[in-house]
């Protein structure tokens, strides 16, 4: 079962509240972690845990929200939103230039392909080997917890 394929069936057992609520507890934690590590007190592969988690209920906002275009195993990238980039002070808001129809899920998902792209970054410091292992590992889990 590919990751898109997880998320999708996540959403269909929970229902898309309760991800997205899931979605700020995975973030919560995340932030924990990165803080702890920063002070010594983590090892990496904690942090690698738990990035795994965001990345895994990432994929379901993406569904959610459209980001991207196709819903392939593979993340294919931001696509199909103009957005505008509005710095105030040392603030950066990321807005879609078209305040139309949909505004909002373009603006949820300018913040998702944010987020994924640091999520990146941060896998890669960390180490992207461990962050994949933990995603499989998740996954396992996820779909004995579903018994798909």
């Amino acid at each position: 079962m590919t990751r898109v394929e997880l998320a999708q069936a996540c959403i269909d057992k929970y229902g898309a509240e309760k991800q997205k609520l899931k979605m700020v507890e995975e973030m919560a934690e995340l932030t924990q972690r990165v803080c702890q590590f920063q002070n010594g007190r983590f090892v990496q592969d904690q942090v690698a845990e738990e990035i795994a988690d965001c990345l895994a209920v990432l994929d379901g906002m993406d569904i959610l929200f459209g980001v991207a275009e196709n819903h392939e195993d593979t993340y294919t990238g931001f696509t199909g939103y103009k957005i505008l980039l509005i710095t105030i002070g040392n603030i950066q808001f990321w807005l879609p230039r078209d305040h139309g129809v949909g505004w909002e899920k373009q603006t949820m998902g300018s913040l998702f392909y944010l987020l994924r792209l640091e999520l990146m970054g941060l896998s890669k410091e960390i180490g992207q080997d461990k962050v994949d292992t933990w995603r499989q590992i998740k996954a396992d889990r996820m779909e004995e917890r579903l018994k798909i």
